[in-house]
């Protein structure tokens, strides 16, 4: 036998193998939950877009960290992602000042 075995076949950690389940119910999660708010726009319920882009939002937050990436990490790519859409003048940033909004939203905690 080989010093690198084939350890598929091995039994996983459950935890090791709750999170990869827990990883993939949340992409799952994430694609119904576009699917809801697109439906939603279809049909012009604004209740139903807020809760299926809120629940966008929660996964991806639940997401990064069963990938082991603290919720601190997503803020910081977020900021820096707003920062360089307002810096490389974005077209919904130069139409609307959407980035530059979102972006000072997050910074002063809430906003309407």
């Amino acid at each position: 036998m080989s010093e690198l075995s084939d350890t598929r076949d091995e039994p996983r950690p459950p935890e090791v193998g709750r999170n990869a389940r827990a990883v993939e119910w949340l992409k799952a999660e994430t694609v119904a939950a576009v699917g809801e708010s697109l439906r939603a726009i279809a049909q012009g319920r604004e209740d139903g877009v807020l809760d299926g882009l809120a629940q966008v939002v929660v996964a991806s937050y639940l997401l990064a960290r069963r990938l082991g990436m603290p919720y601190a990490r997503l803020d910081l790519k977020v900021d820096a992602l707003l920062d360089a859409n307002v810096a490389q003048d974005h077209q919904l940033e130069h139409w609307y000042g959407d980035m530059s909004s979102l972006r000072a939203h997050r910074k002063s905690g809430r906003e309407g």
